[in-house]
């Protein structure tokens, strides 16, 4: 597997989501998620507008604080985690924590002089709600670039968990790609700790494709 191969999934699910989203009923909407949403999504861009990237502490806290990585993480190593050695666990939560950063940093990046406006959401279960957003491009509504989000929380206090693509969660297609791996290199934690860090480096230098 390529270097561009194994991040290209996940960075183009942080550029759109599935339309079906949209046509969700009313009656199953999260008012509360759609605000919190909306202004966080606003902030992040208000801060890439600002000189903020991949590098930028500011940039860097707004994703520590809004983005639940350590979930995220866990739930990409799927059953190689159990029984896994703690300090190989904690190594690959925070390589992914910075994996994750650097990925919407370079995604969010290139909508940066644009917006993104929140069209709908759906409550999955209590805690648990689906946010439908497009790119604002004073274009065809019809042709707009969807992007949905995936908020685990209530009341305000909301983490982002995932980010969907034409049917397709970032979650699931890193459980894929990272299971691949560690069927192949005898469920070594370790080595794919560094093969995340290596696709880390390779964003933040420019080199994501």
């Amino acid at each position: 597997m390529t270097v561009g191969t194994f991040s290209r999934f996940a960075m183009v699910a942080l550029l759109s989501a599935a339309a079906w989203i949209v046509a969700t009923p009313a009656a199953l909407a999260n008012q509360d998620a759609e605000a919190f949403t909306q202004r966080v999504v606003d902030e992040g861009l208000s801060i890439l507008r600002d000189g903020g990237d991949g590098r930028s502490g500011k940039f860097h806290n707004f994703i520590v604080k809004y983005a639940d990585a350590t979930s995220a993480a866990m739930f990409t190593l799927g059953p190689y985690r159990r029984g896994a050695n703690k300090a190989d666990i904690d190594a690959f939560v925070d390589a992914y924590r910075e994996y994750e950063f650097a990925l919407y940093a370079h995604s969010l990046g290139k909508y940066k002089d644009k917006a993104l406006r929140v069209t709908g959401s759906v409550d999955n279960k209590p805690g648990d709600v689906t946010v439908a957003t497009v790119v604002d491009d004073h274009g065809s509504s019809d042709k707009a670039l969807r992007i949905a989000f995936r908020l685990l929380g209530s009341a305000g206090n909301y983490k982002f968990a995932d980010v969907q693509i034409e049917g397709a969660w970032i979650s699931q297609s890193q459980l894929e790609q990272f299971r691949a791996i560690l069927s192949r290199n005898g469920s070594n934690i370790p080595d794919l700790t560094r093969e995340i860090e290596k696709q880390t480096d390779r964003i933040n230098s420019g080199g994501h494709d």
